[in-house]
C-alpha cells in the first residue's frame, strides 16, 4: 500500500489511493465476516484480529473522513498520520 513501491504499476496507492477497494466496503465486509464469526462462536472461534481491523476501519472511515471512498490500503496513510512516501524512504532502518 505504499506509493511508488512499483512505481508503474497502475495501484491505487500510486494514485492517491482513488479507486479500488473502499474503505467504506471493507468495513460491510468485515462486519460481515464479524457476524458470521459471531454465530459460530459457540464453537470455540476467536478473531481477535478481526475486530481490531473492523474498529480501525470504522474510525477510518468516521463522518467527513476523507477515508471512506479511498482505497481500504489508504489505511497504511491513516495509521502513518499523513506521512508521505518520500519521508518513509528517509527513515533509516531499524538496527
Amino acid at each position: 500500500p505504499v506509493p511508488g513501491v512499483l512505481p508503474n504499476a497502475m495501484l491505487p496507492s500510486n494514485n492517491d489511493y482513488k479507486g479500488g477497494f473502499s474503505s467504506a466496503l471493507m468495513v460491510k465486509d468485515l462486519s460481515l465476516a464479524m457476524e458470521a464469526a459471531a454465530a459460530a462462536e459457540n464453537r470455540g472461534s476467536r478473531y481477535p484480529l478481526g475486530q481490531e481491523a473492523l474498529k480501525l476501519y470504522r474510525d477510518m472511515c468516521e463522518p467527513g473522513s476523507k477515508y471512506s471512498g479511498l482505497d481500504f490500503s489508504s489505511v497504511f496513510q491513516y495509521l502513518m498520520g499523513e506521512t508521505s512516501a518520500k519521508d518513509i524512504k528517509d527513515i533509516p532502518p531499524k538496527k
